[in-house]
């Protein structure tokens, strides 16, 4: 498991940006957004990371919360940003926990690991799944 501790993100106003408190970004493959300001965190910072896809591409895909209210303006920022070509929703149209996080997992899983079957003919599920577990 993979754990980010609360205190590197202990700064005033981000928990508006975060739809869990429990989940939080990793800080080595975290999303920065580019803003003018770059030294005002809270213009740069997204719950979002990248997250390596089949044969250690970089930054093959981008796991992060549902924008709710207050983050939907740096959402469309980061697809922007990142010029992102599809975007993915894996949620219930109603959210009650924090179950959506492993089901997106698992779609990016999936595609990684068809890729995997393509290209090798076998399929390494554990260390895919530690992969992105790593990244997210």
């Amino acid at each position: 498991m993979n754990f980010v501790d609360p205190k590197e993100y202990s700064y005033p106003g981000l928990v508006r940006k975060n739809r869990y408190k429990t989940i939080l970004p990793n800080t080595h493959s975290r999303v920065i957004l580019k803003s003018e300001d770059e030294e005002d965190f809270l213009s740069t910072y997204i719950n979002a990371n990248y997250l390596k896809g089949y044969d250690g591409e970089e930054q093959a895909y981008i796991a992060t919360q549902g924008p709710t209210v207050n983050t939907v303006g740096d959402f469309w920022r980061m697809v922007w940003q990142e010029r992102c070509p599809i975007i993915v929703m894996i949620t219930n149209l109603e959210e009650k926990n924090e179950v959506s996080e492993s089901m997106k997992s698992c779609f990016i899983a999936t595609s990684i690991l068809c890729k995997q079957l393509r290209t090798e003919g076998v399929v390494d599920i554990l260390k895919t799944t530690c992969q992105l577990r790593l990244d997210r």
